[in-house]
């Protein structure tokens, strides 16, 4: 591949790095902070707050747009891919909050190619991760693989009929209530997306849902989270190659239909690159990092379905700092969200953060 497709590819990938010296954005309002209590050392008591865990050990190499999932069976975490600006990985980790160590894992037969801004879920149905979409080094993507712990090994599904289109940038939840993977938009080579796709592991195949009610416009880098209490989607912000958004909308997987929601609070600023998750503990939904117009982000977030509000969390003592292109996940046996890695503008990070108070 020639090195201007790469660079090309890279930058998509990294954009995540996206530049928005010449892009507008949706308004956001901010009210309230709620201040947090400095966060302990790690191992050390139960005050609410971030914690840099400097794992011991081996740990992966910095990097950005990364997938990432919490493994409820095992209780550890999965990590696959990502890029460091030189190159893309195709390397699979599992970090283990018990010991604070990061394994590389070395599956054994056929691994996923190297790519960035892929979207994986873990099933907990069947107790394996879903691999989809991202770029490698010579193209976006469209493959689906599964990885199974037990036997540690990478499977490419290869399911029937009709499939999403290559992409990359877009973001998958699952839906345990219909034991199905969720996908809503990202981009292909040729436009910004807002399709939205059902995969069905039992069948092998994938599905484009005709959904009712107004669709999200069509957007890249959002984030997006599925509500185990509810049993919706969420999806915050993103970017559309004009502007940054900082919208909220809803995903209905029974009625099949979108809603946008009129927030209120700390609405968060616009912006992409970001990640949120599900608190299963307080039962709101966290968002942490990402850039917008002009900065990177470091800001912790937390919504409130039954109240449809945000509000803005600042903890005392040390934060993570500002980034996109991480992974965030919930650990719902220690009830606290892990952050790793991203970039900064500046480098490339290969840090891992838990936050351990409510949100």
């Amino acid at each position: 591949m020639n090195k201007l497709r790469f660079a090309v590819l890279l930058a998509i990938c990294c954009a995540l790095a996206l530049s928005g010296a010449a892009c507008d954005s949706e308004t956001a309002t901010t009210t309230t902070v709620v201040t947090a209590a400095p966060g302990p050392a790690a191992g050390e008591g139960s005050s609410p707050g971030w914690t840099d865990l400097a794992p011991t050990g081996d740990v992966p190499e910095p990097r950005a747009g990364q997938a990432m999932v919490y493994d409820s069976k095992t209780g550890k975490v999965l990590l696959f891919g990502g890029t460091d600006s030189k190159s893309f990985f195709d390397d699979t980790w599992e970090y283990d909050a018990a010991t604070n160590t990061w394994t590389e894992l070395q599956p054994t037969g056929s691994v996923p190619p190297e790519r960035c801004a892929a979207s994986m879920v873990y099933d907990s149905a069947s107790g394996k991760a879903i691999l989809y979409g991202g770029t490698s080094t010579e193209a976006f993507l469209t493959d689906t693989w599964e990885y199974d712990r037990e036997t540690n090994t990478w499977v490419e599904l290869r399911p029937g009929g009709a499939l999403p289109s290559e992409r990359v940038g877009q973001n998958m939840v699952y839906d345990s209530a219909h034991g199905m993977v969720i996908l809503f938009g990202g981009r292909d080579q040729d436009s910004f997306l807002n399709d939205t796709w059902a995969y069905d592991s039992a069948q092998n195949t994938w599905a484009l849902l005709e959904t009712a009610g107004e669709t999200p416009t069509e957007r890249y880098g959002h984030a997006m989270v599925y509500d185990e209490a509810s049993g919706k989607v969420f999806v915050s912000g993103g970017w559309d190659s004009r502007v940054f958004l900082s919208s909220t909308w809803v995903f209905d997987p029974t009625a099949k239909s979108w809603a946008s929601l009129d927030t209120i609070g700390d609405v968060p600023q616009p912006r992409a690159g970001h990640r949120m998750v599900y608190d299963s503990r307080s039962g709101n939904l966290l968002l942490f990092g990402g850039n917008t117009r002009d900065s990177f982000l470091g800001d912790l977030r937390s919504y409130e379905p039954d109240t449809n509000t945000w509000t803005l969390v600042k903890p005392a003592g040390a934060t993570p700092p500002a980034r996109n292109g991480h992974s965030m996940v919930y650990d719902s046996t220690n009830n606290t969200a892990l952050v790793f890695g991203g970039w900064n503008e500046v480098e490339y990070l290969n840090d891992t953060w838990s936050w351990n108070g409510e949100g």
